[in-house]
């Protein structure tokens, strides 16, 4: 399994470690002095080394991390570091040694050690913004349920007389007109109104919130009406035309 990539560095410098010292290269005989000197490099540089045990190569972690994230506009110089994987022990120390020193793995070393401490994380930064964006959107929806309960408390029709040939739908309905109007006095309000859709304004999100409101009147009555004695009287009559009215009266 490749180690390195979206782990905790520590971590993977100790796998590293064990691994070179144990079964590193698997390929060449642990006797020779190039192994010894090449292995002794490694367990020196497994910082920015990560050993792939399924095929015997090394990978650089640094420069990986940037090609992945798309973060540095240095191109790795060898594809070999970061894709195929470095399995030439016998040059082993030459060519890693020559590979450390070129500007793109300096580079990716630099931008992974810095950028995170002078940037913030892309995680908080995403979290902030999703933070705001819910923050507006209940604004916005509240204002939305007091244009609602202004109209219906005053038993004025929410969608009206409007006309569809605006090219928007509810252009001229009373609903529309009175957000219009609460807007001129709310910058955030006017560019909510612009946005093209997610608005919380269409008919269906209207007759729901309608609804919510007289659920929430009715189970704050219901309580009242329960704890006291009530008269119910009802009295029936039949007209000239032998239709039968009922009357019911509770007080």
């Amino acid at each position: 399994m490749l180690e390195g990539v979206g782990t905790n560095s520590t971590i993977s410098s100790f796998y590293a470690r064990t691994v070179i010292s144990s079964i590193y290269p698997s390929s060449i005989s642990t006797s020779s002095s190039a192994t010894t000197a090449t292995t002794a490099f490694f367990l020196d540089n497994t910082s920015w080394l990560r050993y792939n045990e399924c095929n015997d190569t090394v990978l650089c972690y640094y420069c990986m991390l940037m090609e992945m994230h798309y973060l540095s506009s240095l191109k790795c110089s060898e594809d070999v570091f970061t894709k195929i994987g470095f399995s030439n022990w016998k040059k082993g120390l030459q060519k890693i040694q020559k590979y450390q020193n070129t500007l793109s793995h300096r580079g990716a070393i630099e931008n992974v050690k810095t950028v995170p401490s002078t940037t913030k994380d892309i995680g908080e930064l995403l979290s902030k913004t999703h933070a705001e964006e819910k923050m507006e959107s209940r604004a916005m929806l509240l204002i939305i349920i007091t244009n609602i309960q202004f109209l219906a408390r005053h038993g004025i029709a929410l969608r009206g007389d409007y006309n569809t040939d605006k090219g928007y739908k509810e252009f001229n309905s009373n609903f529309s007109q009175l957000l219009n109007l609460r807007s001129k006095d709310n910058l955030a309000l006017t560019k909510w109104m612009r946005k093209l859709q997610d608005k919380f304004t269409s008919a269906a999100i209207q007759n729901e919130i309608l609804q919510i409101m007289g659920l929430t009147i009715l189970r704050k009555i219901t309580p009242n009406i329960s704890e006291k004695w009530f008269t119910i009287m009802v009295d029936e009559t039949t007209d000239q035309s032998n239709t039968e009215h009922m009357v019911i009266c509770l007080r």
